[in-house]
């Protein structure tokens, strides 16, 4: 089942992803995102993304709103 995740960056802008998996890696020390492994995207793909730009990745529920 895909899923649907945002990437918001740290300008504001937010970048809507189709995938099939997303795996997000933290540094365990700040909680920061350290890195992203983005599998089967079938929407939006990007050709590069800084992690350093990237303020928070999340899932879109249908229910519920959003926060980072």
């Amino acid at each position: 089942m895909k899923s649907r995740v945002k990437i918001r960056f740290k300008s504001g802008f937010e970048l809507p992803i189709t995938c099939d998996e997303i795996t997000i890696n933290t540094n365990t020390m700040t909680g920061e995102i350290a890195g992203y492994n983005i599998k089967g995207i079938t929407d939006n793909n990007p050709l590069f993304l800084r992690v350093e730009d990237i303020e928070c990745i999340f899932q879109e529920m249908s229910d519920e709103t959003n926060r980072c």
